[in-house]
C-alpha cells in the first residue's frame, strides 16, 4: 500500500466513523418516532438513514479524504458516479441490514425493534465499508496522478 493510499485510507475510515454516527441518529430517530410492527418498513429507515450519510460522506471524501488537483472526471461525472456507487452501498448496506433485523425480530419476537435495528445497521455498515472504499478511490474520485 502507498503512503498515499494509507492516507486516504486513514481519512476514508474517520470519516466513516463520522458517516456510521450520521447513519444511525436518523435510524434511531425513525424508530424512536415510529416504531416498527412490520420488518419490511425497516429497509425504508434504513435507506433513508443511509442516503442522508451518503450525502455527508460525498461532501467529506471530496474535499478531505480524496482531494486532489486534477480531477479525472468533471463534476457533473463525479456527482454521477458517486450516486451510482452509492446505490449499490444502498443495496449492500440495507440488504444485510435489512437480513439480520428480520433474524434478530424472527429468532426472538420480544426483542427491542431499536436493539435488533442497530445490530442489523452495525452488519450493513461492515458489509458496505470494503465496497465504499475501493469505489471511491478507483471510481469516483479517482486522479491522473500516480499514487
Amino acid at each position: 500500500m502507498t503512503k498515499k493510499t494509507a492516507g486516504q485510507l486513514g481519512k476514508f475510515l474517520v470519516i466513516g466513523v463520522g458517516n456510521t454516527a450520521v447513519d444511525f441518529i436518523v435510524l434511531n430517530i425513525l424508530l424512536l418516532v415510529m416504531p416498527l410492527h412490520i420488518s419490511a418498513l425497516f429497509g425504508v429507515f434504513k435507506a433513508i438513514s443511509f442516503g442522508i450519510a451518503s450525502l455527508n460522506s460525498y461532501i467529506w471524501n471530496k474535499y478531505w479524504a480524496f482531494r486532489n488537483d486534477r480531477p479525472y472526471l468533471s463534476k457533473s461525472k463525479e456527482r454521477n458516479s458517486f450516486i451510482l456507487v452509492s446505490l449499490g452501498g444502498l443495496c449492500i448496506n440495507t440488504a444485510a441490514s435489512s437480513f439480520v433485523f428480520a433474524l434478530l425480530v424472527q429468532a426472538n419476537p420480544m426483542i427491542s425493534h431499536i436493539f435488533a435495528g442497530n445490530i442489523g445497521g452495525l452488519f450493513g455498515t461492515a458489509f458496505g465499508l470494503v465496497w465504499n472504499f475501493i469505489a471511491y478511490k478507483y471510481f469516483v474520485f479517482r486522479s491522473t496522478q500516480t499514487a
